[in-house]
């Protein structure tokens, strides 16, 4: 590859919508975090190319999940083929701590500069079937039928006046389960892939809770059960329930991670599938 092509790759690799989820840091991008986001991002878009795909599921560590017994935090979807660019990713991001959200389409470049724990990735694979829906229906008016612009970082699964960013993903791939896509989030929940669906459950102290309650205004755990929050245990839509939902409902062809600093064997049978997801 030549410099200028290297050069251009780049630039549609960072293009999109300007600083997505970057609006809460009025500094200047440091020229090392954009160096090691452009390196992540070219070595995911060169896997995305030299394989059939043509829509997948992208996650990434944005925060240390692990006391939860989790690694992904966040999950967004990224087309092949994109007026912005190619692999241009969306997703749901929370705008700046509020308890406001917005649909952003970005390069892959920005998917890496949200100060994240790791550069580990995972790519989730829709069936060819899922993947041409989502190709056919990520330019229309039908992905903003299912977002729900009241973010709670900690939102119900199925709540209604609550979503956070996995719930989109989540209910937006269950809306294209069926013959034609579902039109509100109401009906999403009504699809086979989302009645596979099952949340994780995370164990949050009072203490932790009370803080969280007081000072962010990005989280509500009265969205929960009186019952739930007194035992201090949340249903949670997370990645690897994102995961386990394509999984149970047969919509999932594969998985792939970048974990420990090299790209980890393609994960194509059900049964290397599920000893996967429970990873994740």
């Amino acid at each position: 590859m030549s410099r200028q092509h290297l050069l251009a790759l780049l630039l549609s690799l960072w293009l999109g919508t300007a600083w997505a989820g970057q609006g809460c840091n009025q500094t200047p991008i440091q020229a090392s975090d954009l160096a090691h986001a452009s390196r992540n991002a070219l070595r995911l878009y060169e896997r995305l190319q030299a394989s059939p795909w043509q829509a997948v599921l992208l996650a990434r560590e944005g925060s240390d999940l692990s006391p939860y017994g989790l690694h992904y935090s966040h999950v967004g979807v990224a087309l092949r083929d994109s007026p912005k660019g190619p692999w241009t990713v969306f997703h749901l991001l929370n705008e700046c701590g509020t308890a406001h959200s917005s649909l952003y389409d970005e390069g892959l470049t920005n998917f890496y500069l949200d100060d994240l724990q790791s550069d580990d990735t995972l790519i989730l694979i829709p069936d060819p079937a899922l993947q041409e829906a989502m190709v056919r229906q990520a330019s229309t008016p039908q992905p903003a039928k299912l977002h729900e612009p009241n973010y709670n970082m900690i939102a119900r699964p199925g709540s209604p006046q609550f979503q956070n960013s996995n719930q989109w993903v989540l209910e937006w791939l269950a809306s294209l389960d069926g013959d034609s896509p579902a039109l509100s989030r109401e009906a999403a929940r009504t699809r086979p892939l989302y009645l596979a669906f099952t949340p994780d459950v995370i164990e949050i102290d009072r203490l932790t809770r009370l803080g969280a309650g007081l000072f962010k205004a990005n989280v509500d755990f009265h969205d929960h059960p009186f019952a739930d929050r007194v035992a201090g245990r949340y249903q949670v839509v997370s990645v690897r329930s994102v995961a386990r939902a394509l999984l149970d409902s047969r919509r999932l062809a594969g998985l792939l991670e970048y974990r420990q600093g090299r790209w980890q064997a393609l994960k194509q049978q059900a049964s290397e599938q599920q000893a996967a997801v429970a990873g994740l």
